[in-house]
């Protein structure tokens, strides 16, 4: 059978094959992560550095207008 496939229909043959490997890796491992009751640690608390600046909340605007805006 191998040397009937073209060059482009061998590597396409061997790139669907690794990604049901690994399909299958992730699939089992899923399954296995539960079994063995593994503790998933937490993510330690990182502190920004100041490198970006919060985002103003700006108020939204009213279709009212203010009484100081009637009396100007």
């Amino acid at each position: 059978m191998l040397p009937t496939l073209s060059n482009d229909q061998f590597v396409l043959s061997l790139c669907f094959g690794a990604v049901s490997v690994c399909g299958l890796i992730m699939y089992f491992s899923f399954y296995l992560g539960r079994l063995t009751g593994a503790i998933c640690e937490t993510a330690p608390v990182r502190t920004q550095l100041g490198l970006h600046r919060p985002v103003a909340v700006e108020a939204p605007v009213s279709a009212k207008t203010s009484s100081h805006e009637k009396a100007a």
